[in-house]
């Protein structure tokens, strides 16, 4: 039955199976497609009926602006009509919201609310006109209108409707509403002055004329605001010009201040124009306090690109002098950093050489490094690599000096200081050799014939020259 209500599209039906299906416990994932069937239905049929009402709306708020909204008396009927009206316009509005018809529901809403200005305006101007003249028919004539226009709706027209009330209900003269208009008028054009004395002056008028409590009420109430926001005003110029004074030396106290200033002046709805300029100065405050924090970070991890980006100024936020101070510094800082990157290139790239150059330019280097203070593990490191060159210079040179004691020195050195021990073979090597030899001379020397034959075998089984082994044993045979 489901199938064949959506199918034939008739919606009552539908709707109806619907509600016996879920009570008869059907599964909701058979009911789906109908479901969606009945939504889409919904849907179409509501923006319809929105579109209808508010087509019928305008038509009906055209007619009224263009002929009984212009009535100066209007019976009970047209009264009724202007009001059914504006209320049809603002129900028509709502259905397009409901709808979704955000578009049309904003446009619909703007005439209506501008329809039902120009009536309560209308209704406001023919009021004061009567209560001018004194025509105390005209006024009982107009006030349904006036009440149904909503001249309630405002503090102004409220007033001018209470006055009208009070003429006809005789609980007021014409003359003590006049004094009552009088008061009214130059209380808003203290208002309007923006003038705290004028403010009092005028409203200590309508005290002596005797006003009703809630047109005083309202009255001090505007008074009371009018100060609030003079004292608003007076704050954000306070805490600016301590802002401005001076060289900062409190600046975080003076931000705070004029973040204090401006919350107040939002709180009591102080137009923004008064304190743009001092949100524009918290901006920048914290834009420099960002950079500065950067410098700062930058700085204490001697991070040269980290340190460049943050030296960039492409917004100006460099501009107190405590910021200007710290970029100073930290432009030092990388000046320094420069030249320690370069000097370290320096003292590796030697390091790398060979070991003549090495030698000749690494201490050169190392004093260089030292004087920008580069960190003491890579001086440590360069410092090991000079003497390891300069123990291999000297383990060389006893080489070539064939010198027993020299050769000892060297080696013992050597091992001391941890040098690797392929590079002591040769000078080991070259040890066992010279030794060999002393033992060779000093046996030719004391004519002892056993320890030179000794000497002359060991030369031989070593491999040694064999100019040197000849020598020893022609001496041998002599």
């Amino acid at each position: 039955k489901v199938d064949a209500a959506a199918a034939a599209r008739k919606m009552d039906d539908l709707e109806a199976l619907l509600g016996e299906a879920r009570a008869a416990g059907m599964d909701e994932a058979d009911l789906q497609g109908a479901r969606h069937i009945l939504s889409e239905f919904q849907i179409t049929a509501n923006r319809r009926r929105a579109v209808f009402a508010e087509t019928r709306a305008k038509a009906r708020l055209g007619r009224m602006m263009s002929g009984p909204i212009d009535e100066a008396f209007k019976t009970q009927a047209v009264v009724e009509a202007c009001l059914a009206t504006v209320r049809s316009g603002f129900e028509a509005a709502t259905l397009l919201s409901e709808a979704g018809l955000r578009s049309k529901e904003g446009k619909l809403r703007a005439q209506t609310n501008h329809v039902a200005a120009a009536w309560r305006s209308h209704c406001m101007a023919k009021l004061q006109g009567y209560l001018e003249s004194r025509d105390l028919a005209a006024i009982r004539l107009v006030l349904p209108e006036c009440e149904a226009a909503g001249l309630e709706q405002t503090p102004e027209s409220r007033a001018v409707l209470a006055s009208a009330n009070r003429v006809v209900g005789g609980l007021s003269e014409f003359s003590s509403e006049e004094r009552f208009a009088n008061a009214r008028f130059q209380f808003n054009q203290a208002m309007a002055a923006k003038s705290a004395p004028a403010l009092r002056h005028a409203i200590a008028i309508m005290e002596q004329a005797g006003m009703e409590q809630f047109e005083l009420d309202a009255a001090r109430r505007a008074y009371r605001e009018a100060e609030v926001k003079v004292a608003a005003r007076w704050g954000l110029l306070v805490a600016m010009m301590e802002a401005n004074s001076g060289e900062f030396l409190c600046q975080a106290e003076h931000i705070g201040r004029i973040k204090d200033a401006v919350v107040f002046a939002q709180r009591v709805n102080l137009h923004s124009k008064y304190f743009e300029a001092h949100l524009g100065f918290i901006k920048r405050h914290e834009h420099m306090e960002v950079n500065a924090r950067q410098l700062q970070e930058a700085m204490g991890k001697g991070d040269l690109s980290h340190l460049e980006q943050a030296i960039r100024d492409p917004a100006g936020h460099f501009q107190d002098p405590r910021t200007q101070s710290l970029l100073r510094r930290a432009q030092t800082t990388l000046e320094a950093e420069r030249t320690k990157a370069l000097t370290q290139r320096r003292l590796e790239a030697t390091m790398a050489g060979r070991k003549t150059v090495l030698l000749r330019a690494l201490p050169e280097a190392i004093s260089e490094a030292e004087a920008v203070g580069l960190r003491r593990s890579i001086l440590a490191r360069a410092t090991d690599k000079l003497s390891e060159a300069r123990l291999i210079q000297r383990l060389e040179e006893a080489v070539k000096s064939q010198e027993v004691w020299v050769l000892k020195s060297s080696i013992e050195e050597a091992k001391a200081s941890g040098l690797d021990p392929e590079l002591l073979r040769a000078a080991e090597e070259a040890l066992r050799e010279a030794e060999a030899r002393a033992a060779i001379n000093v046996a030719i020397q004391r004519g002892d014939r056993g320890a030179l034959a000794k000497a002359t075998s060991a030369w031989d089984l070593a491999g040694y020259d064999r100019q040197t082994l000849q020598m020893a044993r022609s001496v041998q045979r002599s």
